[in-house]
Formats: C-alpha cells, sequence, structure tokens
C-alpha cells in the first residue's frame, strides 16, 4: 500500500486536501471520486516508499527540463524525440526525462507522465502543462513555467542572501560569548581567587555571567531542538493556530502574509493570462499559499467569487491597498490576469526592499551589540585587576 497526499474540489467547489492509503494512483482517484470529489493533484507521500526526496535537487532537475524542453518543442521537434534528445544528456535531469519518455511512449500524456514520476510539479505547473497539451501550446506554456520558476528561484535567493550576513554575525556573537566564558574569564577567577579581593560589582557581575555560559550553556543546543520540535507539533496539532500566530509576530510575519500572497497572485495571474477559467485558477493558485490559516481564508472567500461577488471585494481585505487597487482596475478592466503579476511583482520588490531593511538593522545591531559585550567584560576584568593592585599597595 501506498500513501498519497491529494487536493480535491468537491461539488460545491469547496477545496479538500488530504492523505489516502490505497495500492495504486487509480484506485485513489477512484476512493476519491466516490466520495463525491474531483481531485485536483494526487501525489506519493515520498516517505510512504522508502525514500526520501530530496525537493530542492528536484525542483532544479524541473526547472531544466522545462527549460530545454520548450526550446526544443518551439523549434518544431515533436514531443517525443525532444524527450529521447535530453534522455541522452547526463546526470539526474537526464534520468528523469528519460522516465518522462518512457511514461509518453505508453500512451500517457505529458501531465500524467510528470505527475507519475519521482518529481511531480505542482497542481498549478501540471494545469498550465494540460492547457499547453490541449491547445497546441505546450512549447510555450512550458517557457513560461520556466520563466516563472527562475523568477521565484532569484526572489528566494535574494531572500537567502540578505539573511546570511545577521546569521553569520550571530554565531560569531555566540562563539565569542563561548571563548570568553571558557578560556579568558576563568584565568582571571583563579587570580581574584587568590588574591581574596572585595571586588567591584561590575567584576562580580562578569564573572557570574561567565560562570552561568559554562555550567548552562551546553544546554542552549537542546533548547534550540526543543524549540523547533515544538513548534513542528504544534504546526501537526495546531496548525490553524500555529499559522495565525506567525503570521501575528511583528514585521516577520506580515513578511511571510506578503510572500504568501505574491505567490498568491504570481500564480493567479500565470494561469488567467493561459485561459484559465477563474472557478479552476482559485483553487490551484490557492495551493501556493505556505500559510494554511491565510490559504483556508482565502480558500473560504473563493465561495463568494463563485457566487458572483467580485475578487477585489471577497479578497482585498487581505491585500495592501495598493496591491488591492491594482486587484480592482484590473478586474474592472478584464486584466485580472496581467494585473495579478504586477501584483506580485509589487510585493516580492516590497518584500526585497524588507528584508535588505532588516539585515540592514540586524547587522550594526549585532556588531554593536558584540562590541559591547566584549568592552563590558574588558572593562569588569581590569576594574578587578585595579582592586588587587590597590589591594597590593
Amino acid at each position: 500500500m501506498v500513501i498519497f497526499r491529494h487536493i480535491a474540489v468537491n461539488d460545491a467547489g469547496q477545496v479538500t486536501r488530504g492523505t489516502l492509503q490505497t495500492s495504486s494512483r487509480d484506485e485513489a482517484i477512484r476512493v476519491l471520486a466516490s466520495r463525491g470529489l474531483t481531485p485536483i493533484s494526487i501525489k506519493r507521500d515520498v516517505l510512504s516508499v522508502g525514500h526520501i526526496d530530496f525537493s530542492g535537487r528536484g525542483q532544479k532537475e524541473l526547472l531544466t527540463l522545462y527549460d530545454q524542453l520548450a526550446t526544443l518543442l518551439n523549434s518544431g521537434i515533436p514531443l517525443a524525440e525532444s524527450l529521447a534528445v535530453l534522455a541522452d544528456r547526463p546526470g539526474r535531469m537526464g534520468v528523469l526525462a528519460k522516465q518522462v519518455l518512457n511514461t509518453v511512449r505508453q500512451g500517457s500524456t505529458l501531465v500524467e507522465a510528470l505527475e507519475t514520476s519521482a518529481h511531480a510539479p505542482t497542481s498549478q505547473t501540471l494545469a498550465l502543462i494540460k492547457i499547453g497539451e490541449e491547445t497546441g501550446s505546450l512549447g510555450k506554456q512550458l517557457e513560461l513555467i520556466s520563466d516563472n520558476l527562475k523568477r521565484a528561484k532569484a526572489f528566494e535567493n535574494e531572500m537567502i542572501s540578505g539573511l546570511i550576513y545577521p546569521i553569520v554575525l550571530a554565531c560569531l556573537l555566540t562563539g565569542t560569548i563561548f571563548f570568553l566564558a571558557h578560556f579568558i574569564l576563568p584565568q582571571f577567577e583563579t587570580i581574584f581567587d587568590q588574591g581574596d579581593a572585595n571586588l567591584p560589582a561590575e567584576t562580580r557581575i562578569v564573572l557570574a555571567l561567565g560562570s552561568f555560559v559554562r555550567d548552562w550553556g551546553w544546554t542552549l543546543p537542546g533548547f534550540l531542538a526543543l524549540c523547533y520540535f515544538a513548534g513542528k507539533a504544534a504546526s501537526r496539532f495546531a496548525p490553524q493556530e500555529t499559522a495565525r500566530a506567525i503570521h501575528a509576530i511583528p514585521f516577520t510575519g506580515k513578511i511571510a502574509r506578503e510572500a504568501d500572497l505574491a505567490r498568491f497572485c504570481r500564480g493567479l495571474g500565470t494561469l488567467l493570462e493561459s485561459n484559465t477559467s477563474m472557478a479552476t485558477a482559485l483553487p490551484l493558485a490557492t495551493t501556493s499559499i505556505i500559510n494554511s490559516a491565510l490559504r483556508g481564508d482565502i480558500e473560504r472567500y473563493t465561495d463568494r467569487i463563485r457566487l458572483g461577488e467580485s475578487v477585489q471585494s471577497a479578497l482585498g481585505h487581505l491585500f495592501p491597498a495598493d496591491a488591492r487597487a491594482l486587484l480592482d482596475v484590473g478586474e474592472r478592466t478584464g486584466q485580472l490576469g496581467s494585473l495579478s503579476l504586477r501584483t506580485a511583482t509589487l510585493l516580492e520588490t516590497r518584500l526585497a526592499d524588507k528584508l535588505k531593511t532588516l539585515a540592514g538593522l540586524i547587522g550594526p545591531s549585532l556588531t554593536i551589540l558584540m562590541g559591547g559585550m566584549v568592552a563590558f567584560v574588558i572593562a569588569g576584568v581590569m576594574m578587578g585587576v585595579l582592586g588587587l593592585n590597590d589591594l597590593v599597595q
């Protein structure tokens, strides 16, 4: 038996998620159909089939496959022949292309072949590929997917690079504290104990802090691990409450929220620009949202859109004012797809600026903190030394 994770839509248009344990993907589809659900995405749970999916590497191979396959298809080469060319390439991408080629030669579509591959794409990507196959514009759709993935990867790299410097400084600060506590202060403690002097308050504070770090510093990794697993447990047993708590965190919560909204707008705009209906595009775009609370809110409001309410009226309160105005203009002018993409770009640019600001504040703050800490230790030790000199004199 294999565990499949599914995203499906019921007769009322509501999106549901869950897992099924069946012997095959076809059986999982039949089970969902018997429950009155239409599947949007069905993927194997990789932990249930005895291996771990390194999603980062998998996404890299998929991006390369989309990019090169789009080039070949746009050059007029048929799908099977294009896949055969890519299957001869070395590396993991060639292995993936060969796997997809074998499935296509058995009569499957490209969507079906990719969905059953080791690195199944997202529901949005599968929908775009399906549109390309049905309209004869597969090369164009793959090129669009490739561009979107490259843009998303560049945005992700920019976010990560903005946090590297503060993380390095934080590690350096922690290392400095442990070095002073374990190697420098013990030497002065011995001297002060032998001198039997009445030490100044500053010196006693420095020595007490050093003793505390030596005695309890080893618990820091355990405390961080405990916090991590506690967060994982909270996400599992109280996902909605945890997700809302994350978005409630000052500054960083707003960053996480706007990143989710940018992904949603990017997915919605891409699907609408590919002539996907609003009823289909909305649930697919919602799957790109990471925060489960925000995803649930948008899923509830999409029911109102299906009943005729405007996107701006139903979802506008979730967006910043300028983004809300763009979506309103797009809906009024019939250009919701293109203006959703512009909204995504607006939110992504703002996020990048906020991260740069955050990194710019954290870096100097940690530098000042580290300098102040070292100065305080030196001052405390020197005052103790001067006290010994006075005692000797």
